[in-house]
């Protein structure tokens, strides 16, 4: 079975692509809600990360009053910090791989004929492309592009912050893939981004597939 990556960067709009994709029964597989998951349900991560931390002498505590991973700490730690965020993807990414690929085991790829029969599945994450741990288990990636500006303003809705915040996070991501597979620009109605993502995806069940 394929396996489509649907990435691009901040307030692109590739949610709501995937979104669209599993009103119309492709199996989707959400990288940041998983990943926030597996923290809860393998507390090794936590104490791995922890004690990673404090070799390096960050000795902050990661959890909040209930004992669970307190993002907005870790955020802060490994914002601006190549090796403690490298620390975080060491332990975090491995993890994601296994999942991914235990869910995907689910399906099969004999067609659209019924449930758990899947001709593809996709994962979504805006960094997948740039990991070496990812590109052998992609056959296709799809980028969803969307003007600055367009981004800007969803984000700073979506998440009620700052321009300045939405800029720093902005910022932080690489603007565009390299050499993907296909591009859905979202700069537009939900129509037109649902019809974009139809006849980018409807490749995938003509007799010359798109993925091939």
């Amino acid at each position: 079975m394929k396996t489509v990556a649907v990435t691009g960067g901040i307030g692109s709009g590739k949610t709501t692509v995937c979104a669209m994709l599993a009103s119309m029964g492709v199996p989707v597989y959400d990288s940041d809600s998983r990943a926030r998951a597996l923290y809860d349900e393998q507390p090794s991560l936590l104490s791995g990360i922890s004690d990673r931390f404090a070799a390096l002498g960050v000795r902050e505590p990661l959890t909040d009053g209930e004992g669970r991973l307190d993002r907005k700490k870790l955020a802060s730690l490994v914002f601006g910090s190549p090796r403690l965020l490298s620390v975080v993807e060491d332990i975090v990414h491995p993890a994601v791989r296994a999942d991914f690929l235990s869910w995907k085991e689910g399906f099969s790829e004999e067609g659209w004929t019924g449930p758990g029969k899947v001709a593809f599945v996709v994962i979504e994450s805006a960094i997948i492309t740039e990991k070496p741990l990812f590109r052998d288990i992609i056959d296709k990636v799809v980028e969803v592009r969307a003007s600055r500006a367009f981004r800007l303003e969803r984000v700073r809705k979506r998440d009620g912050v700052s321009v300045e915040e939405t800029e720093r996070r902005m910022s932080a991501q690489s603007e565009k893939v390299s050499s993907p597979d296909a591009v859905i620009i979202n700069d537009f109605t939900i129509d037109k981004l649902f019809s974009s993502v139809s006849s980018v995806f409807s490749a995938l069940w003509q007799p010359d597939p798109f993925l091939r």
